[in-house]
């Protein structure tokens, strides 16, 4: 027999009637060509020596992504949110030493305020109520705050129109 004769599934596609036609192997894509495409598009591991680039977002990864391609695709992200982070702490750190500091707006910021009304009151009780804690309760929202008074020392401040909105919470037992 001789080897133009040999009928194998790789060689019927090229075959013509007038036998073996090799520019039939640009034209002609077969199936298992498509499938071995596709393994090596989307199968081969990142640094391997059919690996074509790409990261595990690429369109021709949809199928299959392999954990070292999420893995480096994932350092990669958080590298570059790294480092920028990096240019932008370096940038307030130059800012601030050269004395662009900017301060928050206290007219825009209500913990800031919360924090001058509470410095405001607790200077007005002069001694006769204590404040000891101030929170910020969520069921009247972040605007009410929460003032701790010690109950053995009743404060003359509820006469104050801002001190109207507060909740009281007393500490110590209820009968004292």
């Amino acid at each position: 027999m001789r080897f133009w004769d040999l009928c194998a599934p790789w060689l019927e596609p090229p075959r013509d009637s007038n036998g073996l036609d090799l520019s039939r192997l640009k034209k002609d894509i077969q199936p298992w060509q498509e499938q071995r495409f596709v393994e090596y598009m989307t199968r081969a591991p990142l640094g391997s020596l059919n690996y074509v680039g790409g990261v595990a977002t690429e369109i021709n990864a949809v199928n299959y992504v392999s954990p070292r391609s999420w893995l480096a695709t994932s350092h990669f992200v958080l590298g570059f949110f790294f480092f920028v982070g990096h240019l932008w702490h370096a940038g307030r750190a130059r800012a601030a030493a050269a004395g662009f500091k900017k301060k928050i707006d206290r007219y825009f910021e209500p913990c800031l305020i919360k924090i001058d009304a509470i410095e405001t009151l607790d200077a007005i009780s002069s001694g006769e109520g204590i404040l000891t804690r101030a929170l910020t309760l969520t069921e009247l929202g972040p605007s009410t705050p929460t003032v701790l008074m010690d109950r053995r020392k009743s404060p003359p401040l509820l006469r104050v129109k801002w001190f109207s909105l507060l909740q009281i919470h007393y500490i110590g037992r209820p009968n004292e």
